[in-house]
């Protein structure tokens, strides 16, 4: 993925111009037949795009580009850094956005309805600690060994469509 910050954007009024984008099409001058592609995990990791074997590399590389050719993975948000400032960011990120989809599609129908409550919670505090610069924080360490607890039985396919910009699970 990608990430872009600063100059006009900094005025938060500032809609981002359509040449900040590299990774995506515009998803509402797609025309293009959506595409279908089937993601398999084992043990909460992508092994497969559409039944052939590909490392984790591999599956971003090509989800990035046929995501992105349908318009999938742009994000807009206004961040709240930690020293206080707010900043708005373009993010593009199409194979991480498949993926994100696809992972969490198939723990909903893997894991026991608690478990998967909390996990919900603990991507988020991970997620939290890395923006944050705490990489080597024992918590996140202890945190990286429950979710791995939580990938033993993530195992599976999962069927999307992409187009115009969106994900849509449909199997």
């Amino acid at each position: 993925g990608r990430a872009v910050e600063t100059g006009f954007l900094e005025h938060l009024w500032n809609a981002p111009t359509k040449d900040v984008y590299a990774y995506t099409e515009d998803p509402t001058l797609n025309w293009s037949t959506p595409d279908e592609v089937i993601v398999g995990f084992e043990r909460g990791v992508p092994v497969t795009i559409d039944g052939k074997r590909v490392s984790v590399l591999d599956a971003i590389e090509e989800l990035n580009t046929r995501a992105g050719a349908q318009g999938v993975g742009r994000l807009d948000v206004v961040e709240d850094r930690l020293v206080g400032i707010k900043s708005r960011e373009i993010y593009e990120a199409p194979g991480a956005m498949v993926l994100i989809t696809a992972h969490t599609e198939l723990e909903h129908v893997t894991l026991e309805r608690e478990l998967g409550r909390f996990k919900r919670h603990t991507d988020q505090r991970w997620a939290e600690l890395v923006y944050d610069g705490l990489w080597y924080s024992p918590l996140k360490e202890a945190l990286e060994s429950f979710v791995a607890k939580t990938q033993e039985h993530v195992t599976g396919e999962v069927r999307m469509v992409l187009h115009g910009g969106h994900i849509a699970v449909n199997g």
